[in-house]
């Protein structure tokens, strides 16, 4: 067995490819250096094929192999992330694709060659084989029987909810290819094809999954969503993915909770590619999946738009706030805060982050509702100090009263503190009023 990589990709050739490539090649009249010719060929052809598969599946943030064996190639990879329809029809479109642009490039070169008048050379015959070879197999190779290419896009353009559908569909056109290829004189292409339809039907008619009742379904779901609420994010996105390849009228519900699943596992492009198998998503989750994605400026918009429609869900404030912290806003941030029933901590952080922004008011207003949860005197104090910051003069002395009756007794350090207010009617007589 020969092993390397190219390009970075692990790649395995095992002795049946080479049994392959000669078996593909073998003509009585065919010398041996006309065969090694042919095997270089084809060995070249399939990498090349598998090298399209590999690089469009790094593109989607996979890690594949490729492995050449008796039945040809395959790429494969352990995903990190589930790929959405487009992308996997995309990476199996990308072998075909890799095999007519080696093929385009051969007939170019053999028309050059042809004008300088080259037509009997080895280099000839080499730049013909890969041709006929590329253009050939990659367009046989899309035609729509399983395993092939073309079998594997339309299993994916029909999803796994019809996969009956398409073996059928696959042992159909099989069938007719084998025939056509059979009357042309090519019985081991008549054979592969015909085979290779008729057991991918069979083989999905063994994996169909039993009929799951309506009931065991939506009890799935729930328990997919206890799953999400305890953190459990594995099983949830494990269950509700499921669910979505098993039951299309409750898709949605099993998307959305397999990407709320994924972004609390920190899969982002899991989450990514569930919210694109929902076409009328929750803009909340929409947001939540830009925000982690880091298009903090998409998330504002979807979060702005879920609110002009009337969503007053706490937790999406709450991401709004974190939103705007993040963009540097601590001004509107601070301001959101104040509707929420947040945290001391979490206002806290935010009334801190206002006040180094400059948004004095704003964080005033919320070490005022901090001071309601604490009764701390120092959270009405820095109230008092933010307001006189923001030159609300009144409001300060309010707050410097509040600090003064929960247990503050330092009036020297109020009056270094919030020497703006010291021409103020009201300071001393807050200072002087007796502790609670």
């Amino acid at each position: 067995m020969l092993r390397f990589r190219l390009f970075g990709f692990p790649v395995m050739i095992q002795p049946g490819f080479w049994f392959l490539a000669l078996l593909l090649g073998y003509h009585p009249d065919r010398s041996a250096a006309a065969m090694a010719l042919w095997v270089a060929v084809v060995l070249v052809s399939v990498l090349i094929h598998e090298l399209g598969h590999a690089m469009a599946a790094r593109a989607y943030g996979q890690s594949p192999v490729i492995a050449l064996h008796m039945m040809g190639g395959l790429t494969s990879w352990r995903p990190t992330h589930e790929l959405g329809k487009k992308r996997r029809i995309l990476v199996t479109f990308a072998g075909p694709a890799a095999g007519f642009v080696l093929g385009g490039l051969a007939y170019v070169v053999l028309v050059a060659l042809d004008a300088r008048g080259q037509d009997s050379s080895l280099l000839v015959e080499t730049i013909e084989l890969l041709c006929v070879a590329n253009l050939f197999w990659s367009s046989i190779n899309l035609l729509p029987v399983l395993p092939f290419d073309g079998g594997q896009i339309l299993a994916a353009a029909l999803g796994p909810e019809r996969r009956m559908l398409s073996a059928t569909l696959s042992m159909a056109f099989g069938l007719i290819v084998a025939l056509v290829l059979y009357r042309m004189g090519s019985l081991f292409g008549a054979v592969l094809f015909g085979v290779g339809g008729v057991s991918s039907y069979f083989a999905a008619r063994r994996s169909a999954p039993a009929p799951i009742s309506p009931e065991a379904l939506g009890e799935l779901v729930h328990r997919a969503r206890r799953a999400l609420d305890a953190e459990e994010y594995e099983t949830a996105e494990q269950i509700a993915r499921a669910v979505a390849h098993t039951a299309p009228p409750l898709r949605p519900q099993a998307f959305e909770i397999a990407a709320w699943a994924a972004l609390g596992r920190g899969n982002v492009a899991a989450a990514r590619g569930a919210l694109k198998e929902l076409p009328n998503a929750d803009r909340y989750l929409a947001a939540a999946v830009s925000h982690a994605d880091g298009d903090l400026d998409r998330a504002r918009a979807l979060l702005i738009a879920a609110e002009e429609q009337g969503d007053t869900r706490p937790q999406l404030t709450a991401l709004r706030v974190r939103v705007e912290l993040e963009r540097g806003d601590a001004a509107a941030a601070a301001a959101l805060a104040l509707e929420l029933d947040a945290t001391e901590g979490d206002l806290r952080v935010v009334a801190e982050r206002a006040l180094e922004a400059g948004a004095s008011l704003e964080a005033a207003r919320l070490y005022s509702k901090i001071f309601e949860q604490s009764s701390n005197p120092e959270d009405a104090f820095a109230a008092a100090r933010s307001f006189a910051q923001a030159d609300a003069r009144d409001d300060a002395v309010a707050a410097l009263s509040q600090a003064v009756g929960a247990g503050l007794v330092d009036p020297e350090r109020a009056r270094a503190d919030l020497t703006s207010l010291l021409g103020h009617d009201g300071f001393e007589a807050a200072l002087m009023k007796p502790p609670r």
